[in-house]
């Protein structure tokens, strides 16, 4: 693997501002092109805020989260941009991650396992994903996970990469409580360990 230049843009969105976090959005991308950045990570579904419970069931909502989506890939030449926002297709709304470099989606990741817990009841509003897929760009191999898909032990990010991919991106929104930022560590220690990559 060459080497390469990740910034991590952990903005705090406002859930439902579609319009203002874009300008985050925008703002984080700009700051990443100047340090050469070969990869920019936004949070889990960052363009509407997290966890935008009902506003998901208003077509208009989804559409201009659409819209700007499109407005984000305008953007995008030479560097590669994972952002999280919502995904309609074929009438099945996602919780995705748009992978997007020199104005163009190159693919569209799908979370596969959803919460069910608390507050964050997904399944109400989301269909999961199918596929996992390595994803490969002149840089490096890497695969894409939306929060708990990399705290299930059945995910295929556990079985299926071992050795085969150079970077496990994750992309998470959730609250703060006592022992999170242990918590964490521990679990992407143990993918680190499991795939043999950078997490």
């Amino acid at each position: 693997m060459s080497k390469i230049r990740i910034a991590l843009a952990q903005i705090n969105p406002t859930v439902g501002d579609i319009e203002g976090n874009f300008e985050k959005i925008i703002s984080s991308i700009e700051k990443a092109k100047k340090v050469n950045s070969d990869f920019v990570i936004f949070p889990e579904l960052v363009l509407v805020g997290y966890p935008p419970y009902d506003l998901l069931l208003n077509p208009d909502f989804i559409n201009t989260s659409s819209q700007f989506v499109k407005k984000v890939v305008n953007i995008s030449e030479n560097i590669v941009v994972l952002l999280g926002a919502p995904f309609l297709k074929n009438n099945g709304l996602f919780n995705a991650c748009f992978i997007i470099q020199n104005r163009k989606i190159k693919y569209v990741y799908k979370k596969m396992f959803l919460s069910s817990f608390s507050v964050f009841d997904e399944k109400r509003y989301f269909s999961a994903g199918k596929k996992m897929p390595l994803i490969f760009n002149s840089q490096l191999r890497f695969a894409v996970t939306i929060c708990e898909d990399i705290w299930e032990g059945t995910s295929p990010v556990f079985h299926n990469f071992s050795q085969k991919v150079d970077i496990v991106f994750n992309l998470s929104a959730s609250p703060f409580f006592a022992g999170k930022i242990e918590r964490r560590k521990k679990m992407l220690k143990n993918l680190a360990l499991k795939t043999g990559a950078y997490v």
